[in-house]
């Protein structure tokens, strides 16, 4: 079965059905919501998405509902999945989240779009760029160091990369001190590296 691209009604729809079969198998879980589709949720990403990236405790049942709804509407087992975790912040909060479904003890949270940036800076892979500056326009980040200030907020033990610091070169031309820089030189002004 190739993979469908979802839509944002289609996440909607895939995200409520999985949590009715949840409740309806009696599992209490908190799912939180992460990648493309929670840049379809925060940001107005309109791009399809092949998958919903979610951050979950590994569970047969919650294994078990994902298949019955992949079934229910012809996608893949894949169609939500924990791959995303090698991104997961170690440093967010609560505060972080936004509470977008909830019913009989399972939750389904959505992260910030400053937390969605900072993961997004960290894999900075080139499909990346445009979700990159959704997040930036819609987290009210008008120069670069803000944006360096949110990765390091996330991820204070990690570098951003230098296709992380090209992708901001491109959306944030006008405020690139660092231009010509070898980005493998420490420099304050472009992070930890």
């Amino acid at each position: 079965m190739s993979d469908p691209l979802l839509s944002p009604e289609d996440v909607r729809r895939g995200l409520e059905d999985l949590v009715t079969a949840l409740v309806d198998r009696g599992v209490t879980t908190h799912i939180h919501v992460v990648g493309g589709a929670a840049v379809m949720i925060q940001a107005g990403r309109q791009a399809l998405s092949r998958d919903i990236d979610a951050l979950y405790p590994p569970s047969p049942a919650i294994d078990r509902a994902i298949r019955a709804v992949a079934a229910a509407h012809h996608w893949p087992d894949t169609w939500l999945n924990d791959a995303v975790k090698m991104y997961a912040s170690h440093y967010d909060a609560d505060a972080d989240w936004e509470v977008h479904l909830t019913k009989a003890g399972l939750t389904v949270s959505v992260a910030t779009c400053r937390l969605l940036l900072a993961m997004k800076l960290l894999a900075a892979r080139p499909r990346d760029a445009e979700d990159i500056a959704l997040l930036i326009a819609a987290g009210g980040i008008t120069d670069r160091q803000g944006a360096i200030e949110v990765f390091d907020a996330y991820y204070p033990t990690e570098s951003l990369k230098p296709r992380a610091h090209a992708i901001l070169d491109d959306l944030l031309p006008g405020d690139n001190p660092t231009a010509g820089d070898d980005w493998g030189t420490p420099n304050a002004t472009h992070g930890r590296d």
